[in-house]
């Protein structure tokens, strides 16, 4: 879900996974794993193995789907020209902040939506799930 506030010269672009759609991830990766384990039991030898990595798969997707999910707030700071990104995904880092000069693009598609630098980089405000 996304949400924009306008001040009078700070815009700031919220993004955070709703509830229900975070709890349909978490639940069809628990039904992964159930029908894994379910099948455990039923199985011996090779069959074993692929279905214990089809449940460990299904755990680390559940697992990143998950952290995926963590907001993300953009700041468009209009007086002093500059733009902060704030992730909460462990694999972000602290925020970052750019000055107006340095993004040569924003770029927003039906799974994306990040802004290029001027040097190449491309930053993501979030990956819609």
């Amino acid at each position: 879900m996304f949400s924009l506030s306008k001040g009078s010269d700070i815009w700031t672009l919220h993004f955070d996974v709703d509830a229900v759609s975070r709890l349909l991830f978490i639940a069809a990766g628990c039904a992964g794993i159930g029908f894994g384990v379910f099948q455990v039991g039923r199985v011996h030898g090779s069959e074993f193995s692929l279905i214990v990595l089809s449940v460990l798969g299904c755990g680390a997707l559940m697992a990143y789907w998950t952290l995926s999910d963590e907001p993300t707030t953009t700041v468009f700071d209009l007086t002093q020209r500059r733009i902060t990104v704030d992730c909460k995904r462990p694999w972000f880092g602290p925020p970052r902040t750019f000055s107006f000069d340095d993004v040569a693009a924003l770029g927003a598609c039906p799974d994306d939506m990040h802004f290029l630098l001027a040097r190449g980089e491309r930053v993501r405000f979030c990956l819609v799930s």
